[in-house]
């Protein structure tokens, strides 16, 4: 007990010597603030006082200063810290002609991935993309605004730019939302979305360009894509359904009787497996009912009046073409949980294409014109949204896998765990720009590892952390009894190996190595990069953070 009192004392002064080292320090930086500002007071009324041609020359001297001063500390960056480098994009893949990185990973799976094409971009919105005229030039500086007025459903998130002046970013944090809604608005709410396109074309021009995000929107460029779209197969089915909605309308009227309530419902299609380009009919199916039900196999159903908005799943095929028409004009599906591999490159488990290799095999740059690549502002939304879809779907996996995915503490033959929406805490607190997103979709290393962090373990007799399988609470118990781990393998090494005694806890996988299989230290053979980390613990847990300050000072 005295050995733990003088340890915690020495704790107590060590943690009082650091707080009043940083306090030296903190008054010297506010000394040398306090010295840079009045410097800075005194230049600047130097500088005020000088003619305007004395001024320009002293401006521009001191910006080859600083231009000369951020080169010399890049140059100091680029000698002292290591960089990655996925070498350059001069290698063709094999199997799908696609440029790609030495270091990269294949798009297409070494030929897994097969998906076709898109069909030939609309040439007058290709006009828009590449052309040096007044419109090209405005399409482009606002193709979002533009995407988002034709699009079907809404795209919502929480887009922050980031701090300082520099080039265009589209960050976004937390989670994206993307939203149907009812065919016509509520009271006197504008129509938006879907909705516009039930309307007549210059009608539903007018309603898009008196849009107040629209205030620098050419009418003259939604002429141009309102063209292109009339051969969309979603916007057809908008039509199709307001023409039935028409006739149903008739109908009441002639037999005095009140209209059967519609809807519309987005089915997946047959042939959906094979990758057929969509069908109208198969797209949109609109149908008045006795009852309004909708048919059992909906993706996505829209109702005339009165009805919440419908949220779209991330695994529905008409998410894309229904949010990025102007990527996806001809209304090409995008991905699907029936996604197959090629069948020559099929195996016996995990046939099935992933969100991820979808969008890897979309994202890459091949020698045709690729619009998703030309899309400037809305190709970084378009790769941050894919990247989130995919995360989310796995986020989703753990989250509602819990009871598969369970960790607990044992003691004795009880069970407590701990429940917390870690993934809800995680998307809350995280942010997403293009370039990280990309760079996970394609699959690229994070980071590097030089050494291997040992983590050991700090518990009581009995409580030490298990892991189970959901329903195996009772097996998993009994293993615990039988197997150590490595903090009780530890205390029987030193009671076997006294050469192991001169060694601290923290210390000894650097001298031994932990057999998961027989649970016991073992005599390392050769060395290795490695760093042990003790787990944390409270001082409110008593005896256990008593046990971790012994484990540190005593051996």
């Amino acid at each position: 007990m005295n050995q733990i009192t003088t340890t915690t004392l020495e704790d107590t002064r060590c943690a009082a010597r650091e707080r009043h080292r940083r306090r030296r320090q903190q008054l010297r930086t506010e000394e040398r603030d306090n010295i840079r500002l009045q410097r800075r007071t005194i230049l600047r009324q130097q500088v005020n006082n000088m003619t305007e041609e004395d001024r320009q020359r002293y401006l521009q001297n001191e910006r080859a200063r600083q231009r000369e001063r951020r080169n010399n500390m890049n140059e100091a960056e680029r000698q002292n810290i290591p960089y990655y480098f996925v070498g350059d994009m001069s290698l063709i893949s094999s199997f799908r002609r696609a440029l790609r990185f030495r270091e990269a990973l294949n798009c297409c799976q070494k030929g897994k991935v097969s998906l076709p094409p898109l069909q030939d971009y609309p040439p007058q919105l290709q006009r828009l993309l590449e052309g040096n005229d007044q419109e090209a030039f405005n399409f482009r500086s606002n193709i979002r605004n533009y995407n988002s007025s034709f699009s079907f459903a809404s795209f919502g998130a929480n887009i922050v730019r980031p701090p300082r002046r520099g080039p265009y970013c589209f960050r976004l944090q937390g989670q994206t939302y993307h939203y149907s809604s009812i065919l016509h608005p509520n009271n006197e709410e504008e129509r938006k979305y879907g909705q516009i396109y039930i309307c007549d074309s210059s009608e539903a021009n007018q309603l898009r360009c008196n849009l107040p995000k629209n205030n620098e929107c050419i009418q003259s460029v939604f002429e141009t894509i309102a063209k292109v779209m009339e051969n969309n197969p979603y916007a057809q089915a908008y039509k199709n359904m307001r023409a039935i909605e028409l006739e149903e309308e008739a109908r009441a009227i002639r037999e005095n009787v009140k209209p059967r309530r519609g809807s519309m419902n987005f089915t997946a299609g047959p042939d959906i497996k094979r990758f057929n380009n969509p069908i109208n009919n198969e797209i949109g199916v609109a149908f008045v009912g006795e009852d309004g039900a909708p048919p059992a196999n909906r993706d996505i159903i829209f109702y005339p009046h009165s009805q919440p908005k419908h949220r779209i799943s991330y695994l529905s095929c008409h998410l894309d073409p229904m949010i990025y028409p102007i990527l996806f004009p001809n209304g090409e599906h995008g991905w699907h949980i029936n996604m197959q591999h090629r069948p020559e490159r099929q195996r016996r488990v995990r046939n099935k294409v992933t969100m991820q290799e979808y969008y890897s095999y979309r994202l890459a740059i091949r020698d045709s014109f690729s619009i998703i690549h030309r899309s400037s502002k809305l190709f970084q939304q378009y790769v941050v949204d894919a990247y989130v879809k995919v995360e989310g779907c796995r986020l989703n996996f753990i989250k509602s896998h819990q009871s598969q995915l369970t960790a607990a503490q044992y003691s004795g033959e009880t069970m407590r765990s701990e429940q917390r929406d870690e993934v809800k805490q995680y998307l809350s607190c995280r942010y997403v720009s293009p370039p990280e997103a990309m760079w996970r979709l394609s699959d690229y290393k994070m980071h590097g590892q030089s050494h291997v962090v040992y983590r050991l373990a700090v518990h009581m007799p009995g409580e030490q952390q298990i892991y189970y399988q959901h329903g195996q609470a009772e097996q998993a118990i009994q293993q615990a009894q039988q197997r150590h781990t490595n903090l009780t393998a530890w205390f029987e090494l030193n009671q076997n190996d006294i050469t192991a005694n001169q060694y601290f806890y923290c210390d000894i996988p650097h001298h031994y190595v932990f057999n998961k299989t027989t649970t016991k230290w073992t005599k390392r053979e050769r060395s290795s990069n490695l760093m042990t980390r003790m787990y944390s613990v409270s001082p409110n847990q008593g005896e256990k953070f008593y046990l971790r300050i012994l484990l540190l000072h005593v051996s």
